[in-house]
């Protein structure tokens, strides 16, 4: 009997400790939970203070930011604007280039005038000579 006692008592020291144990760990969860609480506050009362001590300077440089970003859009839109006047005018050459090209001679309606050598003389296609 001897040995259910011992038993006994190490199942009762085993459950005494476990409880000291968990209470301490309960507590030290508290405590961090506590710290952690205390840390976001002091970080939530930095952040304001550093907004209010330097709300000129964020407020210049958030309109700096958007006056820049209004530049990039202006200065984009001028480029597009070029490249679209550009493009404009390379489909007017191009136009212009092929309308020069149908727009050749054409036969007269009479073969003989066609052979006439003055009429050769005046479609001639240079009249560098």
């Amino acid at each position: 009997m001897d040995y259910v006692r011992q038993m006994e008592y190490a199942f009762e020291d085993f459950r005494r400790r476990s409880r000291a144990n968990l209470a301490e760990l309960e507590e030290q969860q508290r405590e961090t939970r506590d710290a952690y609480n205390r840390a976001v506050e002091q970080a939530l009362a930095d952040a304001r203070r550093f907004r209010e001590e330097h709300a000129e300077e964020i407020e210049a440089a958030r309109a700096a930011e958007a006056e820049r970003e209004l530049l990039e859009v202006e200065a984009r839109a001028e480029q597009e604007r070029l490249e679209a006047e550009a493009r404009d005018q390379r489909d007017s050459i191009a136009r212009s280039a092929l309308s020069r090209q149908t727009q050749g001679y054409e036969a007269p309606s009479d073969d003989d005038e066609w052979d006439d050598p003055d009429s050769q003389y005046y479609r001639r296609d240079s009249w560098l000579v």
